[in-house]
């Protein structure tokens, strides 16, 4: 007669503890969540259409057209300052001649085009998502992708029983001693 196998409160037939579903379920969750975060473009790209021209009578549009396209270049000499935040006399400089070329009816792609034909691609704030630059945007979110898994490997195999982990078969103790040992436990706890 052979006996009959029993798993430790808490734990699933297959040896899976009963949370690891719901941590996985999370961690999903979690991962899903931060993809979209990545992949919703910033807000201030949706301010005002992409292409077209701006050349409109109403000044308060070309104002905000004109701030959209300010922080979306970088100031030529601050690190990390956009040209709306910059102080410096080149950003001023700057802005006064986008102000300019939007009066004269240029879209902000042709804004755009013009600073990086003299300045190059590092005047933008945010580098395009295509070409070699879309490995900027991709190896965040696969670094993500490569910590969530090392990290649910770790938890399972840390949420395992003893018994799956490879320990010895003579190391489980049989389950008359394991219930005195817990008894034991709690009288001392």
């Amino acid at each position: 007669m052979q006996a009959e196998r029993r798993e430790p409160a808490g734990f699933r037939w297959r040896g899976r503890p009963a949370g690891a579903a719901r941590w996985r379920r999370l961690a999903v969750a979690a991962l899903a969540l931060l993809l979209l975060a990545f992949a919703a473009p910033p807000a201030r790209l949706l301010a005002a259409p992409a292409t077209g021209t701006a050349a409109t009578s109403d000044p308060a549009a070309l104002e905000r057209e004109a701030q959209a396209i300010e922080e979306l270049l970088r100031c030529p000499v601050c690190n990390g300052e956009s040209v709306a935040e910059s102080q410096t006399a080149e950003s001023a400089q700057m802005r006064a001649q986008i102000r300019q070329m939007l009066a004269e009816g240029k879209s902000r792609q042709q804004i755009l085009d013009y600073y990086v034909r003299n300045f190059g691609i590092w005047i933008l704030n945010e580098p395009p998502r295509q070409g070699a630059f879309l490995a900027v945007w991709l190896l965040p979110l696969l670094g993500l992708a490569a910590g969530a898994a090392a990290l649910a490997f770790w938890l399972r195999s840390r949420l395992r029983p003893a018994a799956d982990r490879g320990a010895g078969k003579g190391d489980a103790r049989p389950a008359p001693a394991a219930a005195a040992v817990e008894e034991e436990l709690r009288r001392w706890l």
